[in-house]
């Protein structure tokens, strides 16, 4: 099972854009290193926490054994990130989420949500459908992006 916590910024792209350009081009998978040296000497971001010291910006799995309710914790960080809502007394930073269930249907993410709670905003986004990796995702992430900025410019 994967989720996405993100809340995207305006670097989202450049970080798409520069992520592996060089294997992109060459069309062949390999190993992004970096030596000790340069990693010592490189100015990086801190991490950016979407649940306050708990989880941070990015891809996470979600593994356990079947039943014990990874879909509906994924499913109810995805939609508490996304109204901004402390998550277990932690502060969160509101923003646009995007939960992967590939092994749900859309009437079954719509039943829980009912399940659970009376509304879900417009910008906690579902994925039930798989893409090729590698393959145009590329494309769907960048769209999420620019639908998330046209909402924050619009209701901030």
């Amino acid at each position: 099972m994967l989720f996405l916590l993100r809340v995207f910024q305006n670097k989202y792209e450049q970080e798409e854009n520069n992520l592996n350009n060089e294997t992109k081009k060459k069309g062949k998978l390999c190993f992004d290193t970096i030596d000790g040296a340069t990693l010592m000497s490189t100015p990086l971001q801190p991490l950016i926490f979407v649940v306050d010291s708990l989880i941070s910006q990015g891809l996470h799995v979600l593994a356990g054994s079947p039943k014990v309710g990874k879909s509906w914790l994924a499913l109810w960080l995805s939609v508490t990130v996304a109204k901004g809502e402390l998550v277990w007394g932690m502060q969160t930073r509101q923003g646009t989420t995007l939960y992967l269930c590939l092994e749900d249907s859309r009437l079954r993410i719509q039943n829980r949500l009912f399940g659970i709670m009376e509304d879900a905003p417009p910008i906690v986004h579902f994925c039930t459908d798989a893409f090729i990796i590698g393959g145009g995702s590329g494309g769907t992430h960048r769209n999420l992006y620019r639908r998330a900025s046209r909402y924050r410019s619009h209701h901030h």
